[in-house]
């Protein structure tokens, strides 16, 4: 039986020196959805991006093919040792709120 992962991520693509992003959610091993929606933009310079208070993201009716969620690890996202993140579960509904500084 395969353990379900959540990831999310950015994809960057460069064509003919036209920049674009593509923000994606996937509960492997189902298939990847890309929301094209979420406007994102490339920062200058060569420091960290920071990541902004996005509240929390709720996605219901989760499902991992027939693997249940409940074996799920959570991983929440972390940098220069502070959490960012706090991710939960409950029955088909997963929930990711922000918890780092404040970024207003």
């Amino acid at each position: 039986m395969a353990i379900p992962i959540f990831q999310t991520g950015i994809n960057h693509n460069i064509n003919r020196n036209t920049v674009s992003y593509d923000v994606w959610i996937e509960w492997f091993p189902a298939f990847t959805q890309d929301f094209s929606s979420i406007g994102i933009r490339a920062e200058e310079g060569n420091s960290p991006v920071l990541l902004s208070d996005f509240h929390a993201v709720t996605s219901t009716g989760v499902s991992a093919g027939s693997t249940s969620l409940s074996g799920a690890t959570l991983i929440n996202m972390e940098q220069n040792e502070r959490i960012l993140t706090s991710a939960s579960i409950s029955g088909s509904t997963v929930t990711v709120r922000y918890t780092g500084p404040s970024t207003a």
